[in-house]
């Protein structure tokens, strides 16, 4: 299920957030990755009770994925919604297929 508006939180390097993604996961596309994830993931599944995590497979050309976890009630002891992180991932399949 698509989403229509998902906040992403300053929050902190650490933890999660604007700050957490440019410090650990950033690309020139991460604004568009997420974006696309969000709007046209190709699955998504729930973590747990309070967390969804959207993915965008087959980037191309066999790129893997892109990851994109949000949160919809309380993130911990931070009392976050939203985004918690997102970020590409290398699969090993996907390098088999190219």
């Amino acid at each position: 299920m698509p989403l229509a508006r998902v906040p992403l939180r300053c929050g902190t390097e650490n933890g999660f957030g604007f700050n957490k993604i440019r410090k650990k996961h950033w690309s020139p596309t991460v604004d568009e990755d997420i974006a696309n994830t969000l709007a046209r993931p190709t699955s998504d599944y729930e973590q747990d009770p309070n967390t969804r995590v959207f993915l965008l497979k087959d980037l191309a050309p066999c790129r893997g994925q892109y990851r994109v976890v949000v949160s919809y009630l309380d993130y911990g002891s931070t009392g976050i919604k939203g985004i918690i992180t997102a970020y590409h991932e290398d699969l090993a399949s996907a390098g088999a297929r190219c």
